[in-house]
């Protein structure tokens, strides 16, 4: 049984990593990770954070869903959905160690480069979106953070912050559960865990409430310094954890 001490913290990093990601578009849910590795086992960890972020990235959606750019995220939920179910048979077979650092060196070249065109395929076509959300869907589930690739996508299709921030809140919620219920396909009883989900799953509600109404103060071109930021250093952070 967790102690009230620890609780009380884990509730307050979810309140506060909720608010972050919903003020600025992203990077809550990776700082709330290594918080929760220090109280939660190993084996249940990557299940009990999806299911938080599930619950955080779903409130964000609902607060702005009139803001979704849904020509953008059909496709994406699409390719999440193919994804998720093509690439689970090859998840122990293949060497994904280098994976993290070419999605670092893309995301960098999205946020900082120039237009990027494969042939006649536009990565921010329809058909551009759905290959993202193949990545999305299959190698989140082996390789994690995919998340800022989406970002980086979202940025480069020149949506603005609401739009920006509802339409990967929609996106991150699709793969959150889709990695709830692979954990729970494979056994993992999360639900032992039931006083820290209802506790963090009530303070990351109102962490969305927070940093929505926080945003509101953050003016457009802010917001994109702020979001480029914050994406290079998650991009940095990925290549780095290739070479450990």
């Amino acid at each position: 049984m967790m102690d009230f001490a620890t609780l009380a913290l884990l509730s307050i990093a979810a309140l506060l990593t909720s608010a972050f990601t919903a003020a600025l578009g992203q990077g809550g849910g990776l700082m709330l990770m290594p918080v929760l590795a220090g109280a939660v086992p190993s084996t249940a960890l990557i299940p009990v954070h999806g299911f938080i972020q599930t619950i955080s990235n779903g409130s964000r959606a609902l607060l702005i869903l009139d803001h979704v750019h849904w020509p953008t995220l059909k496709p994406i939920l699409w390719g999440i959905l193919t994804g998720s179910v093509a690439l689970l048979p090859l998840v122990s077979v293949v060497n994904w160690t280098w994976m993290q650092a070419f999605i670092g060196v893309f995301i960098l070249y999205l946020t900082w480069g120039g237009s990027l065109q494969f042939s006649n395929l536009k990565l921010t076509s329809p058909v551009g979106f759905f290959i993202l959300g193949l990545v999305q869907g299959g190698l989140g589930m082996v390789v994690g953070a995919t998340g800022p690739l989406g970002s980086a996508l979202l940025l480069r299709k020149g949506l603005n912050k609401d739009q920006i921030v509802a339409t990967n809140a929609c996106i991150m919620l699709s793969t959150h559960i889709l990695k709830v219920v692979l954990f729970a396909g494979l056994g993992i009883a999360i639900w032992a865990f039931w006083p820290l989900l209802l506790c963090m799953s009530i303070a990351a509600i109102a962490g969305s409430y927070m940093g929505n109404g926080l945003r509101h103060y953050i003016n457009e071109r802010l917001f994109i310094i702020l979001f480029k930021t914050i994406l290079t250093l998650l991009a940095l952070r990925m290549i780095a954890l290739s070479f450990l």
